[in-house]
């Protein structure tokens, strides 16, 4: 798909992300999770991943970098993590990578029974977790008689809907899937979101932190990889949910609105499929002496332009509202280093 947009485009999209990315990382760092310190819910990696599906992994990682890195350098008080740059790096490659792989697997998928597997087995895995270790009991405190239940719940409940949404989701692509052979199906998205999930988000992401703080900041306190990684997957049902449908929905809305070359084709008399000598979109005193083709491609370029006009008042908008959250949890919420929290909870 990235290879029907222009430079220029690419570069305006790319830098738009950046900007929602950035915002959405300053809200999930803003707001305090008390004993769960690692644990974020954000859009960030589902922005990452739709990009580096979009555009590729150049874009992809670019977009994962400046995600983590302009956060850091003004929220994290000098304590700053260059291990976690690189997976957000790693989480900008991946996806294209595994979508490459996907794509040879449509049929196999159409039934992900695989997928609906692993999610049981995540949720097996955050249940032994729970009752057969005490990596998190310093986190649930008094609260885990009833907390532990509570989340495992809630972790059900997310993953039935996952399950039932994808089913419709995918149902819905199916349909139309002359109308985007190109675009990964829901399916191959919810895989490609979960493997980068459990792989970079959970087990690289928990390396990070843990070798991070036990060798790199000479942290007064130690830090177990399984206490880190136990705390992230808890959080990634929702993660790969959100990451699933934002992404499966943005990609079949940039198909057919963003994406006009994907749609264009070469007409009679034209040099090449990258010439621009078509018919403008405004020229419609002349559509009578025009080709039903040319008329079709003149309807989706003016989509296409309907298209870009929406996604960036519905950027702006949410950065708006990003800007708007942030402000109002840092008013009710006194700024404090991720660090400092984490000792003062650690030492109680």
């Amino acid at each position: 798909m990235n290879k029907t947009l222009s430079p220029t485009q690419k570069i305006t999209f790319s830098a738009m992300l950046i900007a929602l990315a950035v915002l959405s990382t300053f809200i999930a760092k803003t707001i305090n999770m008390g004993g769960f310190s690692f644990l974020r819910f954000s859009l960030t990696p589902a922005l990452v991943i739709y990009t580096s599906l979009t555009l590729g992994p150049v874009y992809g990682a670019i977009v994962g970098a400046s995600a983590d890195l302009i956060p850091a350098f003004t929220y994290s008080q000098g304590e700053y993590n260059f291990l976690i740059t690189i997976v957000y790096v790693i989480l900008g490659i991946l996806p294209w990578l595994l979508e490459k792989i996907t794509r040879h697997f449509r049929t196999f998928l159409k039934k992900p029974y695989i997928f609906y597997g692993v999610l049981a087995a995540i949720f097996a895995i955050i249940t032994t977790i729970f009752y057969a270790t005490d990596w998190l009991d310093i986190s649930f405190g008094a609260a885990a008689y009833w907390g532990k239940p509570t989340v495992l719940a809630l972790v059900f409940v997310l993953d039935v809907g996952l399950c039932v949404g994808l089913y419709y989701t995918n149902k819905y692509y199916q349909k139309r899937i002359l109308e985007h052979p190109d675009i990964p199906s829901p399916n191959e998205i919810a895989s490609i979101a979960l493997v980068s999930e459990i792989l970079v988000m959970d087990l690289l992401k928990a390396l990070a932190f843990w070798a991070f703080y036990t060798w790199i900041a000479n942290a007064k306190f130690a830090l177990s990889y399984g206490f880190i990684f136990s705390m992230l997957l808890m959080g990634s049902p929702l993660d790969v949910l959100i990451i699933t449908f934002a992404d499966s929905w943005l990609l079949i809305y940039t198909k057919r609105f963003i994406s006009p070359g994907a749609y264009s084709r070469p007409t009679s008399g034209t040099k090449a499929d990258g010439d621009d000598s078509r018919f403008l979109v405004d020229d419609e005193n002349h559509l009578e002496n025009v080709s039903e083709e040319e008329k079709e491609d003149i309807v989706r370029e003016k989509k296409a332009r309907r298209g870009w006009i929406i996604f960036f008042t519905v950027v702006i908008v949410l950065m708006i509202i990003c800007v708007i959250v942030i402000k109002v949890v840092q008013s009710k919420n006194p700024s404090s280093s991720t660090i400092s929290k984490l000792a003062q909870f650690l030492s109680l």
